[in-house]
């Protein structure tokens, strides 16, 4: 609560000072947002009533706005801070959210990104499998021979 009541000040302190990419903030909200209805959309259990459908959507509408409005606010909180203190981790990122996706410094930090979420993911998955063997607990299904 102490976190969610800060970045609210932040970001109004913000937005009353004029302060940050308003735009850049509006983009990611709304890619955020069509994104959660798109997701739910596409995992949700669909009828042919309308009651169900209609509750479906405002749900997804509701949770989609929540999700939206949150995403601004952190974003209007953060981004002029980093801007100001690491102005160099935002240059990739604003040309993203303008469209430039074929800039090369772009296409770079994106595959930067892709890598250290695959090694991340991998070495969870490898510290769940070896985890039993170093607690003395017989080893999971899934253990590879060896270790790593």
């Amino acid at each position: 609560m102490i976190i969610f009541t800060g970045g609210v000040l932040l970001a109004k302190r913000n937005l009353r000072l004029d302060r940050g990419d308003r735009a850049g903030a509006a983009r990611v909200a709304l890619t955020l947002g069509v994104l959660e209805i798109v997701a739910g959309l596409l995992t949700a259990h669909h009828t042919w009533e309308l009651f169900p459908t209609m509750r479906l959507m405002l749900v997804l509408s509701a949770k989609s706005a929540l999700i939206a409005v949150g995403a601004y606010m952190v974003y209007m909180a953060l981004e002029p801070d980093v801007r100001r203190r690491w102005p160099q981790t935002l240059v990739s990122w604003s040309r993203a959210i303008s469209g430039r996706l074929s800039d090369p410094l772009v296409g770079r930090d994106l595959l930067v990104g892709c890598r250290a979420r695959r090694a991340a993911a991998e070495s969870s998955s490898q510290f769940g499998h070896l985890a039993p063997l170093w607690l003395g607990q017989p080893p999971t299904l899934a253990t590879p021979p060896g270790g790593f």
